[in-house]
């Protein structure tokens, strides 16, 4: 199975987008194992086992939306098109193109027209406000995306792209909130709990336990003092 990773603000790091990509890619190697990634045009194309919950790259940040996707050589796009509307029982579709390599022949707009073209001579109407169905196409170099939807994710920056921070958890609500809220900002955060009992070891299975596995599943570990 291919998830397609689209990243959010990274892009506008200019020279430094590259350390910023590569820490990304990282976290989601160290979040879903030892899986294989490609990096393509300000895409990540993630290839993961089909048991795989996807929705797991929602807790991620820096990445701005995910989607399964359908992989085609782009000069095969409009073949791989149309075996796709033909198994489609819609009655509206919204193709949306993004074409990141300017060499292919078409611009954005006209390959949609040609895909509403295929989709009206299989008696499927183009509604670009509320069709049953979206239709994404994503053509780089050498390849072309193709997918239904984007599932959004946090987006923020990749933890560990702003350094380490330590946060005071109280365990009310405010300083997890912080501490979450840190971690999109790109800090990979520790913990510091200061309590009453007389060991620490007590303060095991307390909330606080709770909330720093809980803050975990964003950032992959952590220290708490």
């Amino acid at each position: 199975m291919f998830v397609l990773v689209h990243h959010s603000e990274i892009i506008l790091k200019g020279k430094n987008r590259g350390f910023f990509e590569n820490i990304l890619v990282r976290n989601i190697q160290n979040h879903f194992g030892e899986i294989k990634i490609k990096k393509d045009m300000g895409r990540i194309l993630c290839t993961v086992d089909d048991k795989t919950n996807i929705n797991e790259f929602k807790k991620i940040f820096g990445i701005k939306d995910y989607a399964k996707v359908e992989i085609v050589d782009r000069n095969k796009l409009f073949e791989k098109v149309e075996e796709i509307l033909k198994n489609l029982s819609i009655k509206t579709l919204n193709p949306e193109v993004r074409r990141s390599d300017k060499s292919f022949p078409m611009t954005s707009i006209e390959t949609s027209k040609k895909i509403g073209e295929m989709a009206n001579k299989l008696g499927i109407k183009i509604d670009f406000k509320n069709a049953e169905k979206k239709l994404n196409v994503d053509i780089t170099k050498d390849t072309a995306y193709i997918f239904h939807e984007r599932q959004p994710a946090y987006g923020g920056l990749p933890v560990g792209t702003s350094g380490k921070v330590l946060c005071l958890l109280s365990g009310g609500i405010d300083s997890p909130v912080a501490a979450w809220m840190t971690m999109k900002r790109g800090c990979h955060v520790d913990f510091l709990h200061i309590h009453t009992y007389r060991e620490n070891k007590q303060v095991l299975g307390t909330k606080i336990e709770a909330l720093v596995k809980k803050l975990n599943e964003y950032q992959g570990n952590s220290k708490l003092f």
